[in-house]
C-alpha cells in the first residue's frame, strides 16, 4: 500500500469499490459541473466517459495543492475529496486551478447532490388513487424500455449497447423513484403489495449493483409478479 512519505509529500492511493460505488451514485450519471451536465453514459458510446477528479490533488503539488495542507493521502482518497466530471471539464478545472479552488468544486458536489435528493423525494400522499397516480408513469416507462431494449434472443449489438446505457439513465433512477414513493406510502400497501415491494426493493437495488457498477456478485431477482399493479383498486392482493 503507498502512504505519505516522511518528508509528508502525498502518493496517490487507489479508489476503493465503495468510494466509486457512492461517486457514481451521487453523480447520477451526469457531469457535476453545474455549467456542463454532459451525459456520462451519451448515445453511441459503448462505455462511460466519467473521470474521478481529486480536488485536493491525489499527489502532492497537484492542482489546488496548496489547499491541501495537512490533508493525508487516504482523506484525498474519499469521495468528499473527488468529483465526478466529463473528461473535458476535468482537464478545465486542473488547467485552470486558481479559476476553480477546492471551494468551488466541493459547491458542484453539494449541489448534485441537493438536486438527485429534490428529484428523488417522494411525497406523502393521502390516497392509493394518488399514489398510483405517481407510480404508473414511472413503471410504464420502465416497461416500455424494457419491452423495446431488453435482453432478448436478438444478437444485435446496438440494442445491448441501447439496453445498457437505458438501464444506467432511464430504469435506476425510476426505480429509485419508486422506491422512494413506497417507502413513503407503505401504510396504504395491503400486506400483499408489501410483500411485493419488499421483493421490489431488492430486485432493483441488484439491478443497479449491476449496470452501474458491473456487481454481479448478489445475481439478479426477477421484477416481482404484480408490481405494475400496486395501488390499483383492480388488484385484490391481500
Amino acid at each position: 500500500m503507498t502512504r505519505a512519505t516522511a518528508a509528508g509529500e502525498c502518493k496517490r492511493l487507489a479508489l476503493t469499490v465503495y468510494t466509486k460505488q457512492r461517486l457514481w451514485s451521487e453523480s447520477a450519471g451526469y457531469c457535476e459541473n453545474p455549467a456542463c451536465h454532459t451525459p456520462l453514459f451519451p448515445d453511441g458510446v459503448a462505455s462511460h466517459i466519467a473521470e474521478m477528479a481529486h480536488i485536493i490533488p491525489a499527489t502532492t503539488g497537484g492542482p489546488r495543492g496548496a489547499d491541501g495542507a495537512g490533508v493525508t493521502a487516504a482523506e484525498r482518497a474519499r469521495p468528499t475529496n473527488i468529483v465526478v466530471l466529463c473528461a473535458n471539464c476535468h482537464t478545465l478545472v486542473d488547467k485552470s486551478p486558481g479559476d476553480y479552488p477546492a471551494a468551488i468544486l466541493h459547491g458542484w458536489k453539494r449541489h448534485r447532490i441537493d438536486d438527485v435528493s429534490r428529484a428523488l423525494s417522494a411525497a406523502r400522499v393521502a390516497t392509493r388513487e394518488e399514489l398510483r397516480e405517481q407510480l404508473e408513469p414511472l413503471l410504464e416507462a420502465n416497461a416500455l424500455i424494457f419491452q423495446l431494449y431488453g435482453p432478448d434472443d436478438s444478437l444485435s449489438e446496438d440494442r445491448a449497447e441501447t439496453w445498457r446505457r437505458e438501464a444506467a439513465q432511464s430504469i435506476v433512477p425510476a426505480n429509485s423513484k419508486v422506491a422512494a414513493l413506497l417507502r413513503q406510502n407503505r401504510h396504504l400497501l395491503t400486506p400483499g403489495e408489501q410483500s411485493i415491494t419488499d421483493q421490489f426493493f431488492l430486485h432493483a437495488d441488484q439491478f443497479m449493483r449491476r449496470h452501474l457498477f458491473g456487481d454481479s456478485t448478489l445475481g439478479m431477482t426477477k421484477f416481482p409478479k404484480g408490481m405494475d399493479k400496486i395501488g390499483s383498486d383492480a388488484d385484490d392482493l391481500e
